[in-house]
């Protein structure tokens, strides 16, 4: 008997297959319930295709449950796919209502006439439940695109036609980029499917395409940003495939009705070159690796000449390099030549280095050294100093403090640091750069002192979290948007001075600061005494912060910083060896 049951079952599961079901089953309980399938495949199209294809007839679109030893059947859905009350299993379709660029799945109200309407099927594996007698039952339904099945037969039907084993891969790139090129360019739309069944397509369904057919002749292949390439658009695309041994890369993304032109280039390296006459020899203007690299070493010449500038954005936002080695031959290093590199941990600046772009190092938040071999340049304490006197880049650190010898921060100095909580400013400060301090979401707070910086910057909080500011009365003027996209709602500073101007401009609260300066009060109570001296000595350990007024008055003797000798100042002060702190 049990194997004539196996027998039986064997049978059905043959049947629902030839049906076109991915399975077929009989579910059963205790008390003899059976349901016809447990797990189901149905096709669907979204309209865009629908003009274009058709599902055959041999492919489900639906399928009926079918309940047996049950009185009392029910049925529900986890979302995004449709079951009636008799067990009809249909794909669910969205309908988004436009009005211009803004879109709504709910229907508009009377006298609402949207610009456009669109509807489209909820692809994926949903669960369908059978409540059989109190007793629920899941169903696993995969809605299948039919356009991707469509594109699949497609390209597999030009591969055994046009490509064969024995090629080399450089001509079955070839006749993948024929296959493009007899393809209209059409910038309406942007991917395989529209490509192959539209018929039109633009650079990024090209690309799109070109990296389908190579992994489908199993190589490796990936986009690559092609808009730095000389003549190349705004957004360009191409694609670059690699065979184990080689690199291509695969350009039909050109402008233009069937048949178009086309190329595949062999790779010699996976750095872009072009000539910089500025700076007498090649520019590195990208790198296309999407392999994680351990060290990565520039090399020092190109078709014979030499390599010496690594151009604007260079590396943007690579995430495979963990080292850098620039030759010696490297004059110039523009700006964010190596921005927001994910796992970047060390780099060299070369003696050769003569100019350098605002902060290259801007969000390489895993950079913890930099190895100058150039007397212009030193890195210490996370902080990249230029000409002993300029701070050009803190890429990760907490806290900057700097030294009283600085006189200059560049523009996009703590730019995408996420770690910097604060910033010390010296009154050595004569200049700061356009975004000096921007970009680092976690600032909260900057100390800035009495000194020789006249003016702030454009933009100089931009995306911070600073929200109190003291401006110190030597601050005269301030670019036109200082306050651009900043979180700053109270500044701090003295009255009839340019900090009480731009609050009141600005709307945001003035906090007028007493203007009658006590010498030694570091702690503000109003009174010198040896606890002043003390929260100096704290303050010198890192253990105090000194804002606004009370650095000011810490500086005992009056010479521009705060020091030991203040201390010593104000102790000998509170002896009587000198009468007065003024």
């Amino acid at each position: 008997m049990r194997k004539q049951t196996r027998m039986v079952v064997s049978v059905l599961t043959v049947i629902a297959l030839m049906l076109g079901m991915t399975a077929f089953s009989l579910t059963a309980n205790a008390a003899g319930v059976t349901i016809n399938a447990t797990d189901v495949t149905i096709y669907a199209l979204d309209e865009r295709y629908a003009g274009k294809i058709s599902i055959p007839d041999e492919l489900p679109r639906s399928f009926q449950l079918a309940v047996k030893g049950a009185s009392n059947v029910k049925y529900s859905t986890s979302g995004d796919i449709n079951c009636s009350k008799t067990g009809l299993i249909t794909p669910f379709v969205e309908t988004w209502y436009w009005f211009g660029s803004v879109g709504s799945n709910i229907p508009p109200g009377d006298g609402s006439t949207p610009t456009r309407i669109e509807r489209s099927v909820k692809f994926g594996t949903f669960s369908v439940y059978v409540n059989a007698d109190g007793v629920r039952y899941t169903v696993n339904v995969t809605v299948k695109n039919y356009a991707d099945k469509y594109v699949d037969d497609v390209t597999n039907e030009y591969i055994i036609k046009n490509i064969k084993t024995s090629m080399k891969t450089y001509d079955k790139l070839v006749k993948v980029a024929k296959f493009i090129a007899d393809i209209d360019y059409d910038y309406h739309y942007q991917s395989v499917n529209d490509m192959i069944i539209l018929g039109g397509g633009d650079c990024w369904a090209s690309t799109s395409v070109a990296i389908y057919f190579a992994k489908k002749l199993g190589f490796e292949a990936w986009a690559r940003n092609g808009n730095k390439d000389p003549g190349a658009g705004s957004g360009h695309r191409n694609a670059l495939v690699y065979d184990g041994s080689k690199y291509y890369e695969v350009e039909a993304g050109y402008g233009g009705t069937a048949p178009r032109g086309y190329e595949v280039v062999e790779r010699t390296s996976l750095l872009c070159f072009s000539y910089n006459y500025s700076y007498g020899g090649y520019e590195v203007y990208q790198y296309d690796g999407k392999k994680p690299v351990d060290t990565l070493e520039i090399p020092s010449e190109y078709n014979g000449k030499p390599v010496t500038s690594i151009g604007d954005s260079a590396f943007s936002g690579d995430e495979t390099i963990s080292n850098i080695v620039l030759p010696n031959t490297i004059v110039n290093i523009s700006n964010a030549a190596f921005f927001n590199m994910k796992n970047l941990k060390t780099i060299n600046i070369p003696a050769s280095v003569k100019s350098m772009g605002y902060n290259p190092f801007r969000g390489d938040s895993q950079l913890k050294r930099i190895n100058s071999q150039n007397a212009a340049y030193k890195f210490m304490g996370g902080i990249l100093i230029k000409d002993n006197n300029t701070l050009v880049a803190a890429p990760n650190v907490s806290y900057v403090g700097l030294s009283y010898n600085i006189k200059k921060i560049e523009s996009y100095a703590l730019w995408h640091n996420n770690n910097i909580i604060a910033i010390d400013i010296p009154d050595s400060v004569e200049t700061m750069g356009e975004a000096a301090l921007a970009g680092a979401p976690n600032l909260e707070k900057v100390y800035l002192r009495e000194g020789k910086l006249k003016t702030l910057p454009k933009a100089m909080l931009y995306n911070t979290n600073v929200t109190e500011l003291y401006i110190p009365d030597t601050v005269t003027g301030f670019e036109s948007d200082f306050n651009l996209k900043s979180s700053l709602k109270t500044i701090k500073g003295y009255k009839r001075t340019a900090a009480q101007t731009f609050a009141s401009s600005n709307g945001l609260t003035f906090v007028a600061l007493n203007d009658k300066l006590l010498r030694g009060d570091a702690n503000l109570d109003g009174e010198v005494d040896i606890i002043d001296a003390s929260v100096i000595q704290r303050f010198l350990v890192n253990m105090k912060n000194l804002e606004d007024v009370a650095y000011r008055n810490a500086d005992a003797n009056n010479d521009g910083s705060v020091d030991i000798i203040d201390a010593t100042t104000i102790q000998r002060y509170l002896a009587g060896f000198i009468t007065s702190l003024n």
